[in-house]
C-alpha cells in the first residue's frame, strides 16, 4: 500500500513576472521527470534529487491500451496500473500524466467518415507497422465533432474515475496530447493534409490543392486544431473546478512541413484553459557545443501568464548502449559530455525563468550516479534561485510571424526556403554575446517591447495592419530594426509589392523579380525565392532609428555583433560560445576550449553553482573551459 498523500493544489501564478509554479500557494522550482512508465529505480532517484512532479506515458501505449473500449464503456485498468507504479516508485510525490485523446481503432472502424482522408493517395494503416509513418495513417480527423464528443465523454469519465480513486491526491493535472507524437501536429502533414468531410466544414470553399493553399485556407485549417485542444482542456477545468493544471505541446517554432505547424499559437496563448506550454528544444543544434535553443517562444508564453516547460530529451551516453541507438546527434556520447548537457538544459531553463523535465526517452539512461548527483545539486540551486527575483535583462527581441510562413514556397515545390525558419536559425543569436527574448509577432504590441534596443524580424513577410502600426511606433529611440527575407512584401490585399517593403522597412530600391537565387551560406543551402526580391542586403540610418535588411534569416554572428555594438547592447562575451543570461543567472556552454572573459553591466555577487564556488563581488571574471563545458553562475545584488 502506497503512503497517503498530502493533498495539494498546483497552480500557475500568472500575476508574477515571470509566471511561477505554485504548490498550495508557495513557489516551487519547476523541475520534473518523464519516463514512458515510471520505473522504481528512476522514480526513487529523481525523488531523492528533490523532484516533486512527474509525468509519464507515450503514444504507443494509448494505441495499445485505450481506456475507451466500446460505446459508453471504459476500462481504466492500464491507467490505474501506471499510477500505481508511479506511487510505489515515488511515494508522496505528484504527477501530471500524459493523456492521449486519440480515437481507439474500434471507433475509427465504426466511424470511417470521421477519419482523416488525405489530399494525396495514402494507404491507411495503424501504428507500429513497418511503414513510412510509424504512428500510422489511420486516425480521426481533428475537425471531427463526433470524435470530440465521444472522446470528451471518455475524458470526463477518466477524470471522475481518478477523483474517486484512492490515488486522487497524487494527480494534479493532465498533459492533453494528440496528433503526431502527441504534439498536436496534424496527422498527414506535409503535402497531404486532412481533407475529410469534417475538415472541409472548416476550410469550406478554400482550395486544398498544394499550390493553391493560401492564408485563408491555413487560418481555417488551424482553427480546427485549436478548437479540439480547447474542447478537451475545458473539460479538465470543468470536471476539477479549475484545480488541475492543463499542459499541452504547442507554439512550436515554424519548421518542417507547414501543414504540421502550430498556426493557432497566438489564439492558444490567449486561452485561459491552458496553463503550461511545452516543447522539446532544437533537434538540429543539440550536440555538445551547440545551443539547444528553445523551439518555442518563452517570452510570449510568459507575457500571457503561462509557464513554459522545456522537454529536455538530450540523450545521455547510456543511450549508445542500447540495441538500436539513435544515429543523429541527439545528445552525448561520453559521461563527461552527458554531465555538461544536463547542465546546459538546466542553465537554459534557469536563465529564462522556465521549467524543464528531464526525459528518459530511451529508458534507463540516467543510471549514472554522477549524473543523478548533479541533478540533485542543480535542483537545490534552482530552489535557492527562487529566493530573489531574476527577471530577463535582454536588450534584443526576436519576432516570428506564424502567418508569414504561409507565403513561402511549400516543401513540395523543391525550391523551399521554408526551413530557413526552423529553430536552427536561432543558433547564431545564442553565440553573439548578448541575451535575446523570443516572441510571436502579435506581441510586438505589448508595452514592454519598448525597452529593447534591437528588434529582429525573422519572417515578417505579411504583417497584419496592427503589427505594422506597432512596428511604426517603435521606429524611434535610437532602436535598430533588422529585417530578413522579403519583410513586408505582402500587404492587405495579399499581393506581393515592394512598396509594402519600403513602407515597413523605410528602405528604397527593392526590385521584385519572378525569382531570385540565394547563395549557400553557413547551414543554409542555396535555394530559389519565388517571387524574388533584390538587393540581398541594404541598410540606412534615419534620424532616430536604424534599418538593416538581409535576405538571410540566419543572420551571421558578425552582423549581429556589429549591430549590437552600434545600438550599445551590452556584450557579455567576445567568444562565439553559447550564452544565456538573466538579471540573476548566467550560463556559458563552450563551443571550443579556451579562456572565456565575462563582463556584466554592473557589479554582482557571483556564485559558480557548477563548481560550488563563491566568486564574491564581480563585474568581470575569466574562466578556463574545456570544449563543451557548461558553467552556470547565480548573480545576486551586492
Amino acid at each position: 500500500m502506497s503512503e497517503k498523500h498530502e493533498k495539494a493544489v498546483f497552480s500557475i501564478d500568472s500575476t508574477s513576472h515571470p509566471p511561477r509554479l505554485l504548490k498550495n500557494g508557495m513557489p516551487i522550482f519547476p523541475m520534473l521527470f518523464w519516463q514512458t512508465s515510471i520505473e522504481e529505480r528512476d522514480g526513487r532517484a529523481f525523488s531523492e534529487a528533490g523532484v516533486e512532479l512527474f509525468t509519464f506515458t507515450r503514444s504507443f501505449q494509448a494505441y495499445e491500451h485505450p481506456f475507451y473500449v466500446a460505446e459508453g464503456t471504459y476500462d481504466f485498468s492500464f491507467f490505474d496500473g501506471e499510477i500505481e507504479k508511479f506511487r510505489r516508485a515515488c511515494p508522496g510525490k505528484y504527477c501530471i500524466p500524459r493523456v492521449f485523446v486519440c480515437a481507439p481503432y474500434w471507433w475509427l472502424k465504426a466511424h470511417p467518415s470521421e477519419c482523416c482522408q488525405y489530399a494525396l493517395p495514402t494507404e491507411l494503416y495503424p501504428h507500429g507497422t513497418d511503414r513510412k509513418y510509424t504512428q500510422g495513417t489511420l486516425h480521426e480527423s481533428l475537425a471531427s465533432e463526433r470524435w470530440k464528443q465521444d472522446m470528451g465523454n471518455a475524458l470526463r469519465a477518466l477524470i471522475r474515475h481518478i477523483r474517486m480513486s484512492d490515488y486522487a491526491d497524487c494527480v494534479v493535472g493532465l498533459h492533453i496530447a494528440n496528433g503526431h507524437c502527441g504534439e498536436w501536429h496534424y496527422w498527414g502533414s506535409g503535402e497531404k493534409p486532412d481533407i475529410s468531410g469534417p475538415m472541409l466544414k472548416y476550410t469550406q470553399d478554400a482550395d486544398t490543392t498544394p499550390e493553391k493553399r493560401n492564408w485563408d485556407y491555413y487560418d481555417r485549417f488551424y482553427q480546427a486544431e485549436y478548437d479540439a485542444i480547447i474542447h478537451f482542456a475545458r473539460i479538465v477545468k470543468e470536471e476539477t473546478r479549475g484545480t488541475w493544471l492543463n499542459a499541452v505541446f504547442y507554439c512550436y517554432m515554424p519548421g518542417n512541413s507547414l501543414e504540421g505547424a502550430h498556426g493557432a499559437a497566438e489564439k492558444l496563448l490567449a486561452s485561459p484553459e491552458i496553463d503550461i506550454i511545452s516543447a522539446p528544444h532544437s533537434y538540429h543544434f543539440r550536440a555538445p557545443g551547440d545551443s539547444a535553443s528553445f523551439r518555442n517562444f518563452p517570452d510570449s508564453v510568459a507575457a500571457h501568464g503561462k509557464l513554459f516547460i522545456d522537454e529536455s530529451d538530450d540523450r545521455t551516453w547510456l543511450s549508445l548502449k542500447k540495441k538500436h541507438p539513435q544515429t543523429r546527434p541527439l545528445g552525448a556520447s561520453t559521461p563527461e559530455d552527458s554531465l555538461m548537457l544536463i547542465r546546459r538544459e538546466f542553465g537554459n531553463a534557469l536563465t529564462h525563468n522556465v521549467g524543464l523535465w528531464y526525459m528518459d526517452i530511451d529508458d534507463n539512461t540516467f543510471h549514472d550516479d554522477r549524473l543523478m548527483a548533479e541533478i540533485a545539486k542543480l535542483h537545490a540551486w534552482g530552489v535557492k534561485s527562487m529566493e530573489k527575483p531574476r527577471p530577463r535583462c535582454s536588450e534584443v527581441a526576436v519576432f516570428y510571424d506564424m502567418r508569414g510562413n504561409y507565403y513561402l514556397p511549400k516543401c513540395f515545390s523543391g525550391l523551399s526556403p521554408y526551413n530557413f525558419m526552423t529553430p536552427g536559425r536561432i543558433d547564431n543569436l545564442c553565440r553573439a554575446g548578448a541575451p535575446f527574448d523570443l516572441y510571436l509577432s502579435g506581441d510586438i504590441c505589448l508595452p514592454e517591447i519598448r525597452r529593447y534596443k534591437v528588434l529582429i524580424f525573422v519572417n515578417l513577410i505579411a504583417p497584419s495592419p496592427e503589427v505594422r502600426q506597432a512596428v511604426d511606433s517603435l521606429k524611434c529611440g535610437g532602436r535598430t530594426l533588422i529585417w530578413s527575407y522579403s519583410a513586408g512584401l505582402y500587404g492587405a490585399d495579399n499581393r506581393p509589392d515592394v512598396r509594402n517593403m519600403t513602407e515597413l522597412t523605410g528602405l528604397d530600391d527593392f526590385k521584385l523579380m519572378e525569382s531570385a537565387d540565394f547563395p549557400a551560406v553557413g547551414n543554409v543551402p542555396a535555394c530559389r525565392q519565388e517571387p524574388g526580391v533584390l538587393p540581398l542586403e541594404c541598410e540606412h540610418d534615419f534620424k532616430d532609428w536604424r534599418s538593416v535588411y538581409t535576405w538571410n534569416p540566419d543572420i551571421s554572428i558578425e552582423i549581429l555583433r556589429r549591430e549590437y555594438a552600434r545600438a550599445e547592447v551590452w556584450s557579455y562575451l567576445d567568444t562565439p560560445d553559447v550564452l544565456q543570461v538573466s538579471d540573476g543567472a548566467l550560463m556559458i556552454h563552450a563551443t571550443e576550449a579556451g579562456r572565456k572573459s565575462i563582463r556584466l553591466p554592473r557589479t554582482k555577487t557571483v556564485t559558480d553553482i557548477t563548481a560550488d564556488e563563491a566568486l564574491g563581488k564581480r563585474q568581470e571574471w575569466t574562466a578556463d573551459l574545456k570544449a563543451h563545458e557548461t558553467r552556470i553562475y547565480l548573480l545576486d545584488p551586492c
